[in-house]
């Protein structure tokens, strides 16, 4: 189903388009006390289109995919005004807080960052380099990067983990637009497949990850995951601390 106007998402709700959706609670240490965290289980992902003119880039369409395991619905907008409302939408339906959250992927956080750094207040952000955040937080809305994790392109993500797959060449780049160009079905199309990319990777990271108390950030944090798992299923929770003690010496600070 595709939503074309924010304000249906009213209309939606109302209908119980997202009610009683199951969620995740995990658990990590901070500090010395252990934090529980529950993630709503709907399948997010945010995607911008842009036009250049000069040095300057200009958004001039927006889309965001809200799935669940029984509905599939994008939101299409051309406005930051649009965005912005429906974020604030989301979190106010949703309950959504510090304790209480949703993901939404991004191919690129580095790129949509840029854009959206300077229209939320931002609770968490955690970034390998400057400007390169990994996560964005905004209240209970979570802005999650795919790049560090897949390590290549939306393209290569689709490729490798979802059954959409990335269009191509329906969308020519040279096209100066603003938020009033209209866009051709074919060039929505395009849009649309981006988010429902984001949307179907994120349902794998949650049925492979995040339902085991792990949200993944790297690639690097990944492995670490898996040799962390394996260790204990092979020498149990009190071996897997001594191996880990014994590495540590191997490997001091």
């Amino acid at each position: 189903m595709i939503v074309t106007t924010i304000y249906r998402f009213d209309t939606l709700w109302k209908l119980g388009y997202f009610k009683d959706l199951p969620h995740v609670t995990v658990r990590k240490w901070d500090g010395d006390k252990m934090v529980s965290t529950t993630y709503i289980r709907v399948y997010g992902g945010f995607d911008i289109e842009t036009t250049t003119i000069g040095e300057m880039a200009f958004m001039y369409h927006w889309q965001l995919s809200l799935y669940t395991d029984k509905k599939e619905i994008v939101f299409l907008g051309r406005t930051w005004k649009e965005f912005e409302t429906l974020v604030t939408k989301i979190k106010s339906s949703f309950g959504l807080n510090d304790n209480k959250r949703i993901i939404l992927w991004i191919a690129n956080t580095s790129f949509e960052f840029s854009f959206i750094g300077r229209r939320f207040e931002w609770s968490e952000i955690f970034a390998k380099e400057p400007r390169q955040p990994l996560l964005a937080r905004t209240g209970g809305i979570e802005f999650r990067g795919c790049l560090s994790i897949s390590g290549g392109s939306l393209a290569y993500l689709a490729k490798n983990y979802t059954e959409t797959q990335k269009l191509k060449g329906d969308l020519d780049y040279s096209i100066i637009r603003n938020s009033k160009t209209p866009l051709t079905e074919t060039e929505r199309q395009y849009c649309i497949n981006d988010v429902v990319i984001l949307a179907e990777w994120s349902k794998y990271i949650f049925d492979k990850y995040i339902v085991s108390n792990f949200i993944p950030v790297t690639k690097t944090s990944i492995i670490r995951h898996d040799l962390k798992d394996r260790a204990k299923a092979s020498y149990g929770k009190k071996g897997y601390k001594r191996l880990k003690e014994w590495v540590q010496t191997l490997f001091p600070p």
